[in-house]
């Protein structure tokens, strides 16, 4: 099952401590649903990953 982190900082080196702690994706807050969506699909591996958006 993936974990997708949601997380209020967008700096590139948490995020890369979320990915080397086993999370599968991240969403920065504020939440917005098509964001989560796709954060979902990256995960599964449904859907390319980007960086913050």
């Amino acid at each position: 099952m993936p974990i997708i982190a949601l997380t209020g900082n967008c700096v590139h080196e948490s995020h890369a401590r979320f990915l080397a702690a086993g999370f599968d994706g991240i969403v920065v807050k504020p939440f917005d649903r098509d964001l989560g969506l796709a954060a979902a699909l990256q995960a599964t591996g449904l859907q390319e990953r980007h960086a913050c958006q």
